[in-house]
This record gives C-alpha cells, sequence and structure tokens, in this order.
C-alpha cells in the first residue's frame, strides 16, 4: 500500500493514522471547516504527530509528560495559529487529540499537569488547562482553579490557566448554569490582580477577558499602561493580554501604545545585549515575548519585525523557532505590501544566502577567523529561514516576478551551489573546512537550484543524485546499493520504471527527509511513500501501471 505524494508534498503532510475516539471537548466539538483554506490554517506541524505517536508509546507517566510537553510545544506551529479564533482552536484539539484522548482522560494525566506545582512548562500546563475547558463542567474548572490556588503568585503558568479557566466560566454563564464555581473563578481573579506580581497581574486580566468582564480587564490593562513603568516590565503583561489589546472594542490608541511599547522594549534589550556572548541571554525570554507580542498584528508592525530579524543579536535571543515566527509573519504581511516593499523584503532573504555564498567564494584568500566563524554559527537560522522565503514564494502563484529576479542574478547559481558544499568534509583545497552550513539550509539550497532547473536554468549540479545520496543517508540505507540501483533506474529510457529505497532507520526529525523527497519531486520525479517508510521514485515518461519495472534497492 502506498500514499501519493504529488500533492502531499506541496504542504508538506505524511501519513499520520489516526482513530476516532469520543473523549476530549466533546460538549464544544463543531463540525471541521470544509474549505481548504482553513483546513491548512489548522494543520498541525509533522513534529505533533511525531511527540503524539511517542506519547501514545511511552511506557510509565513519566515519560507520557514528557511527551505531552514535547507535543504542547509544537501546538504554536499550527498553520493560523496567530489567527486561529476560539471554536477553531477547539475544532483542532477535538481532531488532534482524538487518539491520546482515552490515555490522558483514563491516567488523569492532564489533571496531574495543571494541579501539581512541580510542573512549570508553561505550553504544557496551558494546553492542559485548554483541553480541559474544552471538555466543560464545574468538576474541571475547578480543577483548573487548584492549579492556580496551589501556584506562587509570581508562576509564569498561570496566565495560561487562568486564560482557559476565563473562557470556561463563560461557557457555563452563557449556558445559563447558576454554579457556585463561577462565584469562586471571579473571587480568584479578582484577589490575582491586587497581586503585585506580573504574572498575577496579566493571568487576572486575561482571566476576567475570557470569563466575558471585558470592560473591568480593559480598565486594569489601561491603568497598567498609563503608569511610570517602563516598556521592559510592563512587556510580560502586554504579551499575555494580547487577545484582549488586539479587540474590536479596544481603545486603538491604546493598541497602538502597546505596540509602541513593545517595540521601545525590543530596541532596549537588544542594545544591553548588544556586547553579550552568551548563547542563552537572560533577557531572551523577555525578548521572544515582546517579538510574538508585535508579531500578533505583523502587518501593522512591520518595520519593527524588520529591524529585529535583521539586528545581529537577535538569533541569539529567539532561537530557530523565534526567527521562523518573524520570517512566517513577513510573509504573510507581504501580500499588503506596495511593489517597491515587496522588492525590498524578497531582496532582504535572497541577500541572506547570496552574500553568504560569496563569503565561501573568498574563503581561499580570506579564512574566516574566531569571531567571524562564531558570527556565521549565530546567522545560521538566518539562511535556513531565508531558504524557506525563497522555496514558499517560488511555489504560490502569481510570483513569477521573484522567480525571474533570481535567474536573472547571475551569481546565483555558483553562491548557492557553494552553500550546497559548505560541509564539514575538509576539500582538497581546504575551502569549507570548519565552515558547515546547516544541513537544512544545504538542502533547501540545492531545491531552489532544483526550482530554477525547471524554468531552463542549469546549475551545473547532478541534483537528482545528491538528493538520492542524502536520502540514502538519512534513513541509513546501504548508500552503496541505492546508488546502484538509482544508475540503473536512470538508464532505462523506456516505460514507467519505480525505484524503492528502503527506511532502515526512522529518522528523529523527518524535516530533511521531507525536504529532500520535495528536492526529487522538483526534479522531475513521482514520489510516493510507503506505510513502512520507504520511498518509491517514479519516472513520469508513461502513465500506464501496467507497463511498471520495479527496481529494488536494498
Amino acid at each position: 500500500m502506498t500514499l501519493r505524494l504529488r500533492d502531499a508534498l506541496r504542504v508538506g503532510l505524511f501519513l499520520l493514522v489516526a482513530t476516532s475516539s469520543q473523549g476530549l471537548a466533546q460538549q464544544h466539538s463543531s463540525p471541521p471547516s470544509d474549505s481548504k483554506e482553513d483546513k491548512d490554517r489548522m494543520k498541525p506541524c509533522p513534529d505533533f504527530g511525531i511527540a503524539r505517536r511517542v506519547l501514545l508509546r511511552a511506557e510509565n507517566d513519566e515519560d507520557r509528560i514528557l511527551a505531552f510537553e514535547t507535543l504542547a510545544a509544537h501546538v504554536p506551529h499550527t498553520g493560523g495559529a496567530n489567527t486561529l479564533s476560539e471554536e477553531e482552536w477547539r475544532q483542532f484539539r477535538d481532531k488532534e487529540y482524538a487518539t491520546v484522548a482515552p490515555l490522558l482522560e483514563t491516567l488523569g494525566l492532564l489533571q496531574v499537569i495543571v494541579k501539581d506545582p512541580k510542573h512549570t512548562d508553561v505550553p504544557a500546563v496551558t494546553e492542559a488547562a485548554a483541553i480541559l475547558a474544552d471538555r466543560g463542567g464545574p468538576e474541571n474548572l475547578a480543577l483548573l482553579l487548584e492549579g492556580i490556588h496551589q501556584r506562587p503568585e509570581d508562576s509564569k503558568v498561570l496566565p495560561g490557566i487562568a486564560r482557559h479557566l476565563g473562557r470556561g466560566c463563560k461557557d457555563l454563564v452563557d449556558a445559563g448554569k447558576k454554579e457556585p464555581i463561577v462565584r469562586h473563578t471571579f473571587e480568584t481573579l479578582y484577589r490575582l490582580r491586587d497581586s503585585l506580581a506580573p504574572s498575577s497581574l496579566g493571568a487576572s486580566i486575561e482571566g476576567l477577558y475570557r470569563a466575558g468582564d471585558v470592560l473591568e480587564a480593559r480598565a486594569s490593562l489601561e491603568s497598567l499602561m498609563s503608569s511610570e513603568a517602563s516598556p521592559v516590565e510592563v512587556l510580560p503583561i502586554l504579551f499575555t493580554c494580547r487577545g484582549l489589546l488586539r479587540h474590536p472594542d479596544m481603545d486603538p490608541e491604546m493598541a497602538d501604545h502597546a505596540d509602541a511599547m513593545a517595540t521601545s522594549a525590543t530596541k532596549a534589550i537588544l542594545e544591553s545585549e548588544r556586547e553579550s556572548r552568551q548563547l542563552v541571554s537572560a533577557a531572551g525570554e523577555l525578548y521572544r515575548d515582546s517579538v510574538n507580542f508585535l508579531i500578533s498584528d505583523g502587518a501593522k508592525n512591520l518595520d519593527a519585525l524588520l529591524h529585529c530579524y535583521q539586528h545581529p543579536t537577535s538569533p541569539r535571543l529567539l532561537g530557530i523557532d523565534g526567527v521562523q515566527r518573524i520570517r512566517v509573519a513577513l510573509m504573510k504581511a507581504r501580500k499588503g505590501l506596495t511593489d517597491e516593499k515587496r522588492m525590498a523584503l524578497d531582496d532582504l532573504f535572497v541577500s541572506a544566502l547570496l552574500d553568504m555564498g560569496e563569503r565561501l567564494f573568498s574563503l581561499e584568500e580570506e579564512p574566516m577567523d574566531e569571531d567571524e566563524r562564531r558570527e556565521f554559527l549565530f546567522s545560521r537560522d538566518l539562511r535556513y529561514n531565508a531558504t524557506e522565503y525563497v522555496t514558499t514564494l517560488w511555489e504560490e502563484e502569481g510570483n513569477e516576478e521573484f522567480q525571474q529576479s533570481l535567474i536573472d542574478n547571475p551569481d546565483a547559481v555558483e553562491f548557492l551551489s557553494l552553500i550546497v558544499a559548505a560541509t564539514e568534509d575538509e576539500e582538497e583545497d581546504g575551502l569549507f573546512f570548519r565552515v558547515a552550513e546547516k544541513l537544512e539550509t544545504r538542502i533547501n539550497s540545492a531545491r531552489i537550484l532544483a526550482l530554477m532547473e525547471q524554468k531552463g536554468v542549469d546549475s551545473g549540479m547532478d541534483l537528482a543524485e545528491y538528493f538520492v545520496e542524502m536520502l540514502a543517508d538519512e534513513v541509513q540505507a546501504t548508500k552503496e546499493e541505492v546508488m546502484a540501483s538509482f544508475d540503473k533506474f536512470r538508464e532505462l529510457d523506456s516505460g514507467y520504471f519505480v525505484l524503492r529505497i528502503p527506511q532502515i532507520v526512522k529518522p528523529e526529525d523527518l524535516y530533511v527527509k521531507h525536504a529532500l523527497l520535495s528536492g526529487l519531486y522538483d526534479v522531475g520525479y513521482d514520489v510516493y511513500q510507503y506505510v513502512d517508510g520507504a520511498t518509491m521514485l517514479a519516472n513520469p515518461k508513461v502513465a500506464e501501471e501496467d507497463s511498471k519495472t520495479e527496481v529494488a534497492s536494498g
């Protein structure tokens, strides 16, 4: 049995087996949207599916909780995470947690994660609270309330619990149910508001807003923003309350003021961290919060995000996920830009690649010193995101002008080829020694060359061979056998031929494998995925299956 990837590869979806189950969020389940755009916005990243399977296979509660933490960390990577409504989030959880719902319910893992103060992983506690709130009922809200009472007032998990406690409370109020838990909820949220700890204050404002007391939440937030506190001090609360700040009833001037405070905070943090050599700065969390706040209205805060993306300190503070979020926000904002600003944005990402290719070209005469090599490592996430920008934009309809600009660049092929070749292996002339580019960036750069070849550009590389050889490495198939079979496969010049590449070891991170399969599709092969992880390549010369000849490998 095989799964056809011609269309699936375009959106990076691979086979994930799921079984239906009653359980989580059953009170609020809604029919899923039929539109492709909505489905794409609510699709999880591949790592979410991997974490879910690890959770199902875990043999003890400790491993299950670790797997749930990993799974929760990938929830924000949903296609349209910044724009999903509450109802869409419920639909997402109804669907994506279906296979693990019985496990989570039977073992009471969600209750443990929310109630036990030793659990301080913010994404995991927040996601567990969200699932419990989806299920509704006074007993689940009582669990969330206990989770708040069991934690100190400066706990960073409080806003996440309070947000979903308020949301569940509003469901009861809207349903006309006069439960004591509603009164206890508001009493707790008002108590948190009187605390001096930013986490408690943010939790109170966010909880009151979600519970439906928008006026009280807005008044508390406006009072805070008009105080003499510095932008850096107010920033954690602004980030927690970004939903309220984007509420239609919020004074637009207050929303603008919040954006200005977040922008000021990012610049202050970047300036203070300019000389820091630490990979993880003490200010990193604050900086990530400020950037994520600006991303929540990316089109409006385009200039501030560009400043963050281009600042040399940013990658160290943001990490790859933070850099990626800025890139995605910039791509979304791109559609509303003028032609001039759109071309400037495109040039920002393309230059990140070609400038590095040019630097590699000059290495023989001007080797990198230790400081430059360190900066090279710090900026690898920027170049990876540049390749994602180029490949994504290339494949979208209506971007022919962007494609042509890259095709017309006289240095593009050579410089991209140098990035593909930048490995830790010492070449005969020592050109790339100790200047190893990120594997994903090298593969994506090869993909860009393959896309350019589709338009008639000669890359001078055997890209098909490159992708197959790298795929054999990734799945640990016997490279000699795979390459010999591939040579035979390419010698056949008539009929419909297929090549099967076995998967000996499943990659821990499927991204590289997916990128390689996309590359093989780019160079003209039909690509299929067996349920056992093996890959099948087919030449598209003849469409009749009955003329198929299989060239087995391994």
